[in-house]
């Protein structure tokens, strides 16, 4: 799928999910590294995105297959970051 065709994906509604382990790979990457190089556990990030550690401890490790755009703002909001749109198109 090309950027563009992501990028319309992903402009769909929050609730809609994206097949992250061909599309969506770089950004569940990158959060990944983001909590890890501010030293942060799994159950914290957990606790602070208000999730199960477990659940967040999947997505990270690329073992859900389907997040929405909701689950990775939420994830990228506890993390002292922000998650749009116009950072897919430069992955």
């Amino acid at each position: 799928m090309s950027r563009r065709g992501l990028l319309q994906d992903l402009s769909r509604a929050d609730s809609e999910a994206v097949d992250h382990r061909t599309e969506i790979d770089p950004i569940i990457l990158e959060l990944n590294q983001l909590r890890l190089s501010k030293g942060m556990s799994l159950a914290a990030l957990a606790r602070a995105c208000a999730m199960k550690r477990q659940q967040v401890s999947r997505i990270l490790a690329g073992g859900t297959p389907n997040v929405g755009i909701g689950t990775i703002r939420r994830i990228a909001e506890a993390l002292g970051t922000s998650f749009s749109l116009s950072e897919v198109d430069k992955l």
